[in-house]
């Protein structure tokens, strides 16, 4: 097996793992997942998330789950360019949060199209508004 699908299938398969509900699991010996197992409802596979689909969502809105499940309303506002090689995609997406809003950290985000995690920044301000990174490294 290949370097790159190695790295594919482990990052599907640790996806997977994260999102199939317990229930799916039940009756399955070890070792024996099926990968047509039904995920959460409402869930957007991780290799969904690509600048393609962060680019189709520019300027719309999601809810940034919050301590406590509180949402905090959220705008997609920018895809940032990394430095990238003949490898890997590398970007950024900001989101712009109000002015005080906590959502640093691992957090849920929900979209019209679904539900998903991202590990965003601290926070820097621009006027009453603060602004959250998500940073990408992708395999082409």
């Amino acid at each position: 097996m290949k370097r790159r699908e190695f790295l594919s299938s482990s990052m599907a398969a640790g996806a997977a793992a994260l999102v199939t509900p317990t229930a799916a699991l039940a009756g399955t010996r070890p070792g024996t997942l099926d990968a047509s197992a039904t995920p959460m409802a409402g869930v957007v596979a991780p290799r969904s998330l690509s600048r393609a689909w962060f680019e189709k969502n520019l300027k719309s809105r999601f809810l940034i789950e919050a301590d406590e499940g509180r949402p905090v309303q959220a705008v997609l506002v920018e895809i940032k360019d990394r430095a990238a090689s003949e490898c890997l995609d590398q970007f950024s997406v900001v989101f712009q949060t109000p002015a005080g809003a906590e959502v640093s950290g691992l957090r849920w985000l929900n979209h019209t199209e679904g539900r998903f995690q991202l590990a965003l920044d601290e926070p820097h301000h621009v006027g009453n508004a603060q602004m959250h990174e998500a940073q990408f490294s992708l395999l082409r």
